[in-house]
């Protein structure tokens, strides 16, 4: 019998339920602090309607005005959540995974500078 354990389906390590209903709960999470999200069914993707119900509650009782969603698996994977992080310190993350990505998009390769072209070879065509 091949037994799987979800932290996120056992719900025993949330002390604070801000919300509960069939389709999903929200909770103080353990780790930061900060609100999660969590789909009570084991799925890695929510339907659209389940993340249209989840932000919807979350409005009611959260301020959203300092408050986004983050996305972003951190510690669970295989069970669709998110939390809610506060929107200066997802700006500041986002700014920064930015400058990181442009880093890894850049090639290794030196390249020209700017306003130097090199000249083109022109072929002598016709004579031999």
């Amino acid at each position: 019998m091949d037994v799987y354990y979800c932290k996120l389906c056992e719900k025993k390590d949330f002390e604070e339920i801000y919300f509960s209903n069939s389709v999903f709960m929200i909770a103080k999470c353990h780790t930061c602090g900060q609100p999660i999200v969590i789909l009570n069914e084991h799925r890695a993707k929510a339907d659209q309607w389940e993340i249209d119900e989840m932000l919807q509650a979350c409005r009611k009782l959260f301020n959203m005005d300092a408050l986004v969603p983050d996305y972003e698996e951190k510690e669970f994977t295989g069970h669709f959540y998110f939390h809610l992080a506060e929107k200066a310190e997802k700006e500041v993350v986002s700014e920064e995974a930015v400058k990181e990505q442009e880093v890894k998009d850049e090639p290794d390769k030196p390249r020209a500078k700017p306003g130097k072209k090199k000249a083109k070879k022109k072929k002598n065509k016709g004579k031999s």
